[in-house]
Protein backbone atom coordinates (compact mmCIF):
# COMPACT_ATOMS: atom_id res chain seq x y z
CA UNK A 1 0.00 0.00 0.00
CA UNK A 2 1.86 3.37 -0.94
CA UNK A 3 1.70 6.43 0.67
CA UNK A 4 -1.22 7.76 -1.95
CA UNK A 5 -3.30 4.89 -0.89
CA UNK A 6 -3.09 5.59 2.76
CA UNK A 7 -3.89 9.19 2.60
CA UNK A 8 -6.78 8.57 1.03
CA UNK A 9 -7.93 5.99 3.10
CA UNK A 10 -7.97 8.27 5.98
CA UNK A 11 -9.50 11.12 4.60
CA UNK A 12 -12.32 8.39 3.77
CA UNK A 13 -12.55 7.43 7.25
CA UNK A 14 -12.01 10.95 8.78
CA UNK A 15 -15.05 12.38 7.22
CA UNK A 16 -17.17 9.08 8.06
CA UNK A 17 -16.33 9.52 11.34
CA UNK A 18 -16.97 13.39 11.68
CA UNK A 19 -20.60 12.85 10.84
CA UNK A 20 -20.45 10.00 13.33
CA UNK A 21 -17.46 9.65 15.82
CA UNK A 22 -16.59 6.03 16.77
CA UNK A 23 -18.76 4.40 14.16
CA UNK A 24 -18.05 0.98 12.16
CA UNK A 25 -19.32 0.52 9.02
CA UNK A 26 -21.17 -2.38 8.24
CA UNK A 27 -21.45 -4.00 5.06
CA UNK A 28 -25.30 -3.09 4.10
CA UNK A 29 -25.70 -6.29 1.49
CA UNK A 30 -24.66 -8.49 4.56
CA UNK A 31 -28.12 -10.49 5.56
CA UNK A 32 -27.90 -10.02 9.08
CA UNK A 33 -28.10 -6.31 8.98
CA UNK A 34 -31.40 -6.41 6.62
CA UNK A 35 -32.45 -8.59 9.35
CA UNK A 36 -32.34 -7.07 12.03
CA UNK A 37 -33.76 -3.52 10.17
CA UNK A 38 -36.43 -5.33 9.15
CA UNK A 39 -37.72 -7.20 12.66
CA UNK A 40 -36.23 -3.51 14.14
CA UNK A 41 -39.70 -1.95 11.78
CA UNK A 42 -42.04 -4.76 12.51
CA UNK A 43 -41.63 -3.94 16.65
CA UNK A 44 -41.99 -0.33 15.75
CA UNK A 45 -45.95 0.58 16.32
CA UNK A 46 -45.21 4.25 15.08
CA UNK A 47 -44.81 5.34 11.31
CA UNK A 48 -41.66 7.89 10.36
CA UNK A 49 -41.99 11.28 10.93
CA UNK A 50 -41.83 13.25 7.24
CA UNK A 51 -44.91 11.12 5.73
CA UNK A 52 -48.55 12.80 4.50
CA UNK A 53 -49.92 9.03 5.29
CA UNK A 54 -49.53 6.69 8.44
CA UNK A 55 -48.26 3.80 7.33
CA UNK A 56 -45.64 1.09 8.03
CA UNK A 57 -42.10 1.43 5.77
CA UNK A 58 -40.81 -2.36 4.59
CA UNK A 59 -37.45 -1.91 3.52
CA UNK A 60 -36.28 -2.58 -0.10
CA UNK A 61 -32.51 -2.28 0.07
CA UNK A 62 -30.38 -1.13 2.87
CA UNK A 63 -27.67 1.35 1.27
CA UNK A 64 -25.61 2.06 4.72
CA UNK A 65 -25.28 0.91 7.86
CA UNK A 66 -22.58 1.33 10.68
CA UNK A 67 -22.80 0.91 14.63
CA UNK A 68 -21.30 2.61 17.22
CA UNK A 69 -20.81 1.26 20.90
CA UNK A 70 -22.08 4.12 23.45
CA UNK A 71 -24.13 2.62 26.78
CA UNK A 72 -24.99 -0.53 24.46
CA UNK A 73 -24.59 -0.42 20.67
CA UNK A 74 -26.10 2.55 18.50
CA UNK A 75 -27.05 1.53 15.28
CA UNK A 76 -27.56 3.91 11.80
CA UNK A 77 -28.94 2.77 9.07
CA UNK A 78 -30.00 4.40 5.35
CA UNK A 79 -32.48 2.41 3.48
CA UNK A 80 -34.78 2.60 0.87
CA UNK A 81 -38.22 1.81 1.93
CA UNK A 82 -41.48 0.94 0.44
CA UNK A 83 -45.19 2.52 1.88
CA UNK A 84 -47.33 -0.79 3.33
CA UNK A 85 -50.29 1.19 1.67
CA UNK A 86 -49.24 3.67 -0.62
CA UNK A 87 -46.34 1.62 -2.40
CA UNK A 88 -44.73 4.85 -2.59
CA UNK A 89 -40.83 4.77 -2.68
CA UNK A 90 -38.80 6.20 0.24
CA UNK A 91 -35.58 6.77 1.61
CA UNK A 92 -35.33 6.52 5.50
CA UNK A 93 -33.30 6.89 8.13
CA UNK A 94 -33.62 4.95 11.51
CA UNK A 95 -31.38 5.64 14.56
CA UNK A 96 -31.81 2.88 17.62
CA UNK A 97 -29.91 2.22 20.50
CA UNK A 98 -29.84 -1.90 21.57
CA UNK A 99 -28.94 -2.58 25.35
CA UNK A 100 -29.45 -6.00 24.88
CA UNK A 101 -28.56 -6.78 29.11
CA UNK A 102 -31.89 -4.61 30.15
CA UNK A 103 -33.88 -6.12 26.91
CA UNK A 104 -34.19 -2.70 25.50
CA UNK A 105 -34.51 -0.91 22.53
CA UNK A 106 -34.75 3.08 21.63
CA UNK A 107 -35.94 4.57 18.72
CA UNK A 108 -33.66 7.71 18.80
CA UNK A 109 -34.26 8.74 14.80
CA UNK A 110 -36.73 7.20 12.42
CA UNK A 111 -37.35 9.50 9.45
CA UNK A 112 -38.36 9.16 5.39
CA UNK A 113 -39.04 11.18 2.33
CA UNK A 114 -40.76 10.52 -0.66
CA UNK A 115 -38.41 9.60 -3.36
CA UNK A 116 -39.28 8.84 -7.21
CA UNK A 117 -36.58 6.86 -7.93
CA UNK A 118 -32.71 5.57 -5.99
Amino acid sequence: MGPLTIVVLLIGIASYSEACPGCHEVSPDSPVIHEYLTNTLQSISASPSGLQIQERIEVVRVLKAAFQVVRGIKFYYEFAGVGSETKNLYACNLVVVRRAWLNERKIQKYECQERVRF
